[in-house]
């Protein structure tokens, strides 16, 4: 049983718990620390692509609305994930409370571009105006389990926001 639990799992150089993957993929990928304009380019492209990103599958002519939906909550949420083991975890809460209160200001300030941009995306509560739409509790979801609230592991949160960016579009 020790054996594969030393498979499963590592001490990181902090002195976490941490799964081999997600050391692997940490070792591989992640950038050494930089600077703070680093951080800002690379947060900034990501921001960047996730918003294409929902402004193309808005725009894809042969799906139908649900199915627009579905892929783009899926994507997005294994977007995010995988944001977290490119930015700090500090960045990555700023991103989403940036992408949270711009979702909020966009579609109370600016309502007609909010809708032009993303109504297809929107239900048809959400397209009225009369309630905030999905992505804006997403956003703020995310950010508060990412952010120690829930659980100081971020392996948990990763999962956590993993099942929930695949399971609730399969179940609805």
């Amino acid at each position: 049983r020790h054996e594969t639990q030393t498979l499963l799992w590592h001490q990181s150089a902090s002195g976490e718990k941490e799964g081999i993957m997600d050391s692997i993929f940490l070792s591989t990928f992640s950038p050494p620390p930089s600077s703070s304009y680093s951080l800002f380019l690379r947060g900034g492209s990501l921001v960047i692509l996730v918003i294409l990103f929902q402004w193309f599958v808005a725009r894809a002519p042969t799906l139908q609305t649900e199915t627009k939906r579905r892929f783009q909550h899926a994507l997005t949420g294994h977007a995010l994930v995988q944001i977290s083991y490119v930015l700090p975890k500090t960045a990555s809460l700023i991103l989403l409370l940036v992408g949270a209160i711009g979702i909020y200001c966009t579609k109370t300030f600016f309502f007609e571009h909010f809708i032009n941009a993303f109504g297809q995306l929107l239900r048809p509560n959400e397209a009225s105006g009369d309630v905030m739409p999905g992505a804006f509790y997403f956003l703020l979801g995310t950010a508060i389990t990412i952010s120690g609230l829930v659980t100081d592991d971020i392996t948990i949160a990763r999962y956590a926001v993993e099942c929930l960016a695949i399971s609730d579009p399969i179940a609805s």
